[in-house]
């Protein structure tokens, strides 16, 4: 009998050290994604940006910058055309 408590306070301590790696790897990978996404934003932001200076070079030099008409989809009144 001795031996089936001492085995059972060994099996708890594995599932707790399991448990606990676990939840180390789950704050591990979230961390990861958060860093990702805010990368992501960051990239998107300097992309955004050079092609408003770009477009804005087009229109000193005359070149009109118009939207298609064409378009499906417009983020301005974020509403599908059909």
């Amino acid at each position: 009998m001795a031996t089936d408590h001492e085995n059972s306070g060994l099996a708890s301590s594995l599932t707790d050290l399991m448990t606990s790696l676990a939840v180390i790897f789950i704050l591990l990978l979230v961390g990861m994604l958060n860093n990702a996404q805010q990368e992501a934003k960051g990239v998107k932001s300097q992309v955004l940006t050079r092609l408003q200076n770009a477009l804005k070079e087009f229109e000193k030099n005359g070149v009109q910058v118009t939207p298609d008409p064409n378009l499906l989809y417009s983020r301005r009144d974020d509403k599908v055309r059909v």
